[in-house]
């Protein structure tokens, strides 16, 4: 059963995620308001495709991709690829690493 509070199968909806994390957020240690406030974010917006993800379709497509990219990588036994994107991007990978 939904309600107002949940979305379907009882899952929490993003108003009442929000409106939770503003209750909350005074609480929190510093940074970790930020990250649950860009994650509530990040959900609203991306809420849309979590269907998408359910769809036979969908999974077969990101399979194809995963194998395609993890034959790439077992096939670079040089490390030439992981080489260059450390060259070329060493701080976009670094942002990202670092972010936890």
């Amino acid at each position: 059963m939904t309600s107002p509070r949940t979305g379907r199968s009882g899952e929490l909806s993003y108003e009442t995620l929000k409106s939770r994390q503003r209750t909350l957020r005074e609480g929190f240690p510093d940074g970790v308001g930020l990250r649950v406030h860009r994650a509530i974010s990040w959900l609203q917006r991306n809420a849309a495709y979590a269907d998408e993800l359910r769809d036979s379709e969908a999974v077969k497509e990101r399979s194809v991709f995963d194998g395609f990219f993890s034959k790439l990588t077992d096939l670079d036994k040089d490390l030439r690829i992981y080489n260059t994107i450390w060259e070329r991007y060493p701080g976009e990978i670094r942002v990202l690493l670092d972010n936890h």
